[in-house]
């Protein structure tokens, strides 16, 4: 069997590839694409999201593979009693190991005590750290606050691969400042947008083309345990949810001025949303700094069968009015026909 990531007599460990970024970098988008071209490999993904409502775990397309959801804290926090127990339901109660794990971060953690986690005695032979991942989003990077920018840039700091995302939105002077200001020499980046990583540059990481992400010869692994020797701060002290469901149906008028008006210490917002007056009834809405994107979902979500509900995620650098969010939200929604005509005049 080829490619670094098949099991043969020298390395029988489970290769683990973990992907990384801050919010909004595009961890969901790059996931879904290794998830759509298995290549005849049995994988299991784990989603890690902030909020109470995994987001981005619904919006991962994984029909055929074995998701699990790691929700309502920090994989790097609070939840990493569960992740450990997930990975060893992985490797001992699975009627078969998968062939690779990938793990995707939230968007406020650092891998370098995950990777440290992966680590640990209880793991050391069954799995192998194969590829770290950090994105970056080249539009928004730059108007991150110091202290956001600071984790941010421990995210790309452990990584094998940065993978320098969203170049489609900005200035080829906006990508060489990038590399100048924040991106050490001999770093392994990759420019690209939407996501759109070759699979050989995370599957293989000594791939052609690319120098070390680690500089001064440092062992990457020496490196990243290193880090997770540092202080760790608990997430939750740095940023705050907010999360919101309902079974109605939005007006899409509405919904975007209640995005537009949004305090400005909201920095992301997710959601899976019911709105009237879109070509598919369900949609994907994501808001990273002031850039609002509103989408059609999935298939593997519009062709589900189960009942969905419309689900929000706002994430903020500072506390909000859980109340008033509500009872504005509330108003967006549609109640009768009368409602519509009201709603889109």
């Amino acid at each position: 069997m080829n490619g670094s990531l098949q099991h043969d007599l020298r390395d029988a460990r489970v290769p683990v590839v973990v992907v990384a970024g801050f919010l909004g970098s595009g961890k969901t988008t790059l996931l879904n694409r290794l998830l759509n071209n298995p290549q005849g490999q049995r994988m299991a993904v784990m989603v890690n999201d902030f909020g109470s409502i995994n987001i981005d775990s619904q919006l991962v397309s994984s029909a055929e593979q074995n998701r699990i959801d790691l929700s309502n804290g920090c994989i790097c926090c609070t939840i990493e009693s569960d992740l450990i127990q997930q990975l060893q339901r992985l490797l001992t109660d699975t009627p078969a190991a998968p062939d690779v794990i990938l793990i995707e971060t939230s968007g406020v953690s650092e891998p370098g005590k995950v990777i440290s986690t992966l680590k640990y005695p209880q793991f050391r032979d069954q799995l192998r750290v194969e590829t770290v991942v950090s994105l970056m989003d080249a539009a928004n990077f730059s108007e991150l606050t110091s202290e956001m920018k600071h984790l941010a840039m421990n995210q790309v700091s452990v990584a094998d691969v940065i993978v320098l995302n969203k170049v489609d939105l900005v200035s080829n002077a906006q990508i060489a400042r990038l590399h100048r200001d924040w991106l050490f020499p001999g770093a392994r980046v990759y420019e690209t947008a939407f996501a759109n990583v070759p699979r050989s540059l995370l599957m293989e990481p000594c791939a052609d083309g690319f120098s070390s992400a680690v500089s001064l010869g440092e062992d990457p692994e020496v490196a990243a345990t290193e880090k997770t020797c540092q202080q760790h701060r608990d997430h939750s002290d740095q940023f705050f949810t907010f999360s919101w469901q309902t079974d109605g149906e939005l007006s899409l008028p509405d919904v975007r001025q209640w995005f537009k008006a949004l305090p400005t210490c909201v920095y992301r917002a997710k959601g899976i949303l019911k709105l009237h007056g879109m070509p598919k009834s369900w949609c994907q809405i994501q808001l990273v700094g002031s850039r609002l994107e509103v989408s059609p979902v999935p298939d593997h979500i519009e062709n589900s069968e189960h009942e969905r509900s419309t689900q929000l995620v706002l994430i903020s650098w500072t506390p909000l009015d859980a109340q008033a969010l509500t009872d504005q939200l509330n108003a967006c929604l549609i109640n009768d026909s009368s409602d519509i005509t009201r709603k889109n005049s």
